[in-house]
């Protein structure tokens, strides 16, 4: 077999393969972003939680039967 056949024969699996992982990655980035925005949704949910809590609580050295 003539190297530059042996080489055509390499490469085309790999370009594919490559081009395997560049969907793999777009899809990663995808699932990132998501990830991204439900946390800030989560941390929103915390922080609003947060709010009302200390909003309820008295605070220190008030009497709160007064």
């Amino acid at each position: 077999m003539k190297p530059s056949k042996l080489k055509k024969i390499i490469q085309r699996p790999l370009r594919f393969h490559h081009q395997d992982i560049h969907e793999e990655i777009t899809e990663l980035k995808n699932e990132i972003a998501d990830l991204k925005n439900l946390l800030q949704d989560v941390r929103k949910g915390v922080g609003k939680l947060v709010k009302d809590a200390s909003m309820r609580m008295p605070q220190s050295g008030d009497d709160p039967w007064s």
